[in-house]
């Protein structure tokens, strides 16, 4: 006889699993272990008395996570040396950790400060420390490093990663804007976000196309574009819409797709699992950048925390890697009560 569990449906797939799984318990003396990515289901279990647990395998250590800078304190000479030519030896750092493309505050015994990357065999000060895009200039040392991951041409993917109000959609969308609109580097802007909702709350099918469909997720994308175009009142989303200047995606329709020459911004993408990453980032074609920006302490999806979401995984995976960077914002500068929030909450 089947055994039931909650509502008394038998037939729903997890139910029957978990079942199965209070059978073997009952045969083996307890010896039995469900393991599930579904948090729902790991606690029914665990209130049948079964063990439960999460996959192990694909989970990222979020207290030891690359932050993609560091600080050092080197000596005056090579400080001086640094200011003067704009670069060093890598190993006169006697950093042997330091990975590609990662950004660090240099400082010196007598006071000196840099900030710089590695490059290849090199240490180089930032290119781009007071640069504006469209009106937005870095406002910390995080900032400027963010700046120079998104500036620099070599660089093909760009993790962004911190808590709300940190910056990261900004800066992606402005120096989007200026390396498509402003030097026609790219064709266009492609912006694009899980379809996840907050809790609950989901709103249903939404009528129209899928532009249509999918504007309410991305409007937080949009959002930043209200002090980008300040400096220009004709260039409205209306019009790059328009323009093909900028397009919205499904992500749920990306499979197959190749994406060339475009400047790729994914928000929110904490809701994506590996495998969904790992299908985005394959369809960046020749010519393409991509931008992946979010909050792993911020996740929507009932199957992903904040060691087994598709973005943790990726800085864990591609850290070191020449056509990579990844940047950490620390401080919040959305507005004093969106800090607190960040906190406190």
């Amino acid at each position: 006889m089947p055994l039931r569990i909650g509502n008394g449906n038998g037939h729903v797939t997890d139910n029957r699993i978990i079942a199965l799984a209070w059978y073997y318990k009952q045969k083996r003396n307890g010896n039995t272990v469900f393991v599930s990515k579904d948090i729902n289901a790991r606690v029914k279990a665990m209130a049948l008395g079964i063990r439960a647990e999460d996959y192990k395998t694909d989970k990222v250590d979020v207290s030891t996570i690359y932050s993609g800078h560091t600080a050092l304190t080197i000596s005056s000479d090579l400080m001086q040396r640094l200011h003067e030519s704009g670069e060093a030896p890598a190993d006169a750092l006697d950093a042997p950790g330091l990975l590609e493309n990662q950004c660090m505050l240099l400082t010196s015994v007598d006071g000196g400060s840099a900030l710089a990357i590695r490059k290849g065999e090199r240490i180089r000060k930032l290119g781009h420390p007071a640069a504006s895009f469209w009106g937005v200039k870095a406002r910390n040392k995080e900032q400027q490093f963010a700046v120079e991951m998104l500036t620099d041409n070599i660089i093909q993917a760009v993790t962004l990663v911190g808590q709300a109000g940190t910056g990261k959609t900004l800066l992606a969308l402005a120096v989007g804007l200026q390396k498509t609109v402003e030097e026609g580097q790219y064709n266009r802007i492609i912006v694009t976000k899980p379809v996840v909702p907050v809790g609950r709350q989901d709103i249903g099918f939404l009528p129209g196309d899928k532009d249509d469909k999918m504007l309410p997720w991305v409007q937080s994308i949009f959002d930043n574009f209200a002090p980008l175009s300040r400096n220009n009142q004709k260039l409205t989303i209306e019009y790059l819409l328009t323009a093909d200047l900028l397009a919205i995606e499904s992500i749920a329709h990306i499979r197959g797709r190749n994406l060339a020459k475009s400047w790729i911004i994914v928000d929110e993408s904490q809701n994506l699992s590996p495998h969904e990453v790992k299908t985005v980032l394959s369809r960046v074609a020749e010519g393409s950048k991509i931008v992946l920006t979010g909050d792993i302490h911020q996740i929507d999806s009932p199957y992903l925390d904040a060691g087994s979401n598709g973005l943790s995984y990726l800085v864990s995976r591609f850290k070191g890697q020449p056509l990579y960077g990844h940047v950490t914002l620390a401080k919040t500068i959305r507005s004093p009560l969106a800090l607190l929030a960040a906190e406190l909450l």
